[in-house]
């Protein structure tokens, strides 16, 4: 098997972290990222690469709080406190990829379509470094609440700039559940030929 069709096969969500990720593999990740292709070759993104880890637990926190004041969400935050409480499961490293705001519907989609093959790309290439990695909207809750634009100020985001997804990384703890790859079946039947 190639080795591309081996990482996209071979690749899993990993939601239990133990170890930090170097800046060396952070830097090929996150090139991995910017080597995406782009409607128009707009590459409508800014890729913002977290290791503060009181930066990530300020995010964390803030999610967690956005979450649990929203009465529409209570059930989500009641299910993320009974599996140990995290957002980001424990990860070393966050990327949090930011979009343009937009007023056209096409805009916005052409972007999150961009956004969504960014993030694709790096996390195969953290799985091919040997990097646990889980694409993660969940993020995007830090934002959501009144200190939405204190971390998007924090973070860098260009102006009129706002979350799209992230990517958590680290080293997947392999002595929990929920680091380890789990089986999956892959359902043919999704698949028409015409």
């Amino acid at each position: 098997m190639n080795e591309v069709i081996k990482a996209i096969s071979d690749r899993y969500t990993a939601r239990a972290f133990s170890g930090a990720v170097s800046i060396e593999d952070l830097q090929v990740v996150a090139e991995a990222g910017i080597a995406s292709p782009s409607a128009y070759n707009k590459q409508q993104w800014q890729i913002v690469v977290i290791t503060d880890h009181g930066l990530i637990n300020e995010l964390e926190v803030e999610g967690l709080e956005n979450l649990k004041n929203n009465p529409a969400t209570r059930a989500q935050y009641e299910r993320i406190i009974s599996r140990g409480g995290k957002l980001f499961y424990g990860a070393s490293a966050v990327i949090v990829i930011a979009i343009p705001e937009s007023d056209s519907e096409d805009s916005v989609a052409s972007a999150l379509l961009d956004c969504g093959i960014v993030v694709e790309n790096m996390a195969l290439a953290a799985h091919s470094l040997g990097l646990g990695n889980c694409i993660c909207g969940l993020a995007k809750l830090a934002f959501s609440g009144e200190n939405a634009q204190y971390f998007k100020q924090r973070l860098g985001f260009k102006e009129s700039w706002n979350f799209g997804i992230s990517l958590l990384l680290g080293v997947a703890d392999l002595n929990s559940e929920s680091g380890c790859p789990r089986k999956r079946t892959l359902d043919n039947s999704k698949i028409t030929y015409v």
